[in-house]
């Protein structure tokens, strides 16, 4: 049975304990773990944004040298150490293609963009082949339901944070002196192409931590729209450059020694004397110069619920995501703390269709973009978005019988009134249609249902 055969079997049955038996079954297979490896591995990046067609150099001459998979898979280290980029690393890997079999032909280009298509990703190979591919330690929130908020020390108050949606990065400064800025995953920018922020850490904090923040860019000293933003640093980090006048910044919310930052990693200093530790090595550092590629995170201190969603609201109706809220003396560790948690507010209202679409873009051009709705008073509209591809190809061919049904959709604040009057609902998705229905809630039926929710988040009971 040849490699894509079996990861195509793996893929065939949609149970997990089905596809660890497969992989069980192969685990001797040194093959099918190099596979795994090469397409999995965050450390390692091939930086091609496609895969060409199979093709010699020589053109259409006859195959006279077969590479086998295990070879293949051993020269792909000419594109991850980028001994050839560009046309001539394109042209290397369509003449690699063109001397292999169809089937290890399509396993390499599965393992070029990263994805085998089967269902079995990092942690299930790490499952068969231990420690096979690199895990990273990460400490992730809580929603509030899932946290231990009677516990949590309010005189000494909380540190609500900006959640900006941005590129979260570690930035690790070794006792050597050596700087590295790594995703969350693991995989690391060209530290080349972020000079200016690796001298700017070397010269604020000292050797030896991890500094965890998000990276944004900003372009002719403005800060560009996150969307925009995560696509410059993604293709920077397959090894692009910075365009002109665009520079990265970093927005930093914690400091750990670099001990501690392993799988299973526990540091045991409350957040209250990190934040102190961080904020006051930016102060000195500040002090000294102008320095503006590394900042603190925009932070309040709330000695309440209810204040921690007052702060919430105010950025969210400034159009950020929302706010990170930790406890003083939670302490750091690789996992799931239940003294952080990302505050958010779902509430569902019913609304109209109205009779008209904007217009797709990229994959969704055929269909649309996003369905306008408004209340039954029209004094509330919104652009509707959040569709899953089989929905939204659902809605698309009911064409114009959408017109005037109802829909159900989620939003995580009320926006203040436009220029125009209008009220609008932040980040607004589809739930449902409701064909069950036929009238949508007014504007003040949308306030109320928002004001419950929001009372009943403030006390803690959602």
């Amino acid at each position: 049975m040849s490699i894509l055969q079996i990861i195509n079997q793996i893929a065939a049955d949609p149970s997990r304990n089905a596809k660890e038996a497969i992989l069980t079954a192969n685990k001797d297979n040194e093959t099918l773990k190099a596979v795994f490896k090469a397409a999995y591995d965050p450390t390692v990046k091939y930086y091609l944004k496609r895969i060409p067609e199979a093709k010699s150099a020589l053109g259409d001459a006859p195959r006279h040298m077969t590479i086998e998979l295990p070879r293949a898979l051993s020269n792909l280290s000419v594109l991850s150490e980028r001994n050839l980029t560009g046309t001539a690393a394109i042209e290397y890997l369509a003449d690699l293609l063109f001397m292999m079999n169809e089937d290890d032909r399509e396993v390499i280009s599965r393992v070029i963009v990263g994805d085998l298509k089967c269902g079995a990703t990092d942690s299930t190979a790490n499952k068969i082949w231990k420690n096979l591919i690199p895990e990273y330690p990460y400490m992730r929130c809580c929603l509030p339901k899932d946290t231990k908020l009677d516990k949590w020390n309010w005189k000494k108050g909380a540190y609500s944070q900006l959640k900006a949606d941005a590129m979260f990065a570690n930035l690790d400064i070794f006792k050597d002196g050596e700087v590295m800025l790594t995703s969350r995953n693991g995989s690391q920018f060209p530290i080349t192409s972020f000079s200016g922020l690796a001298v700017d850490a070397l010269e604020t904090f000292p050797k030896g931590v991890r500094i965890n923040g998000e990276l944004q860019v900003m372009k002719d000293g403005k800060l560009l729209a996150r969307e925009i933003g995560n696509g410059i640093l993604n293709s920077v980090q397959q090894g692009e450059p910075f365009g002109p006048g665009e520079v990265p910044v970093y927005d930093v919310w914690d400091i750990i020694p670099i001990e501690f930052a392993v799988p299973g990693g526990k540091y045991e200093v409350a957040y209250s004397e990190r934040w102190a530790t961080l904020s006051g090595y930016l102060s000195a550092r500040a002090t000294v110069t102008d320095i503006n590629s590394i900042r603190p995170i925009p932070t309040r201190i709330v000695y309440s619920l209810a204040e921690a969603y007052d702060h919430y609201f105010e950025l969210t109706e400034l159009g950020f995501e929302g706010t990170i809220l930790k406890e003083a003396g939670a302490i750091w560790f690789d996992g799931t703390s239940k003294w952080q948690m990302k505050l958010k507010i779902d509430c569902d209202v019913d609304l109209v269709i109205m009779p008209w679409r904007r217009a797709g873009k990229g994959k969704n051009a055929a269909t649309f973009g996003s369905i306008p709705c408004q209340t039954s008073d029209g004094l509330l509209e919104v652009y509707v978005s959040g569709f899953k591809d089989a929905k939204r190809k659902e809605l698309h061919e009911m064409g114009d019988k959408l017109n005037g049904m109802i829909m159900t959709v989620r939003f995580n604040n009320i926006m203040r009134p436009k220029d125009n009057g209008m009220t609008s609902l932040f980040l607004p998705r589809y739930v449902e249609l409701r064909t069950d229905k036929t009238e949508a809630d007014s504007l003040q039926r949308v306030k109320d249902q928002f004001e419950a929710i929001v009372n009943k988040a403030k006390l803690g009971l959602i």
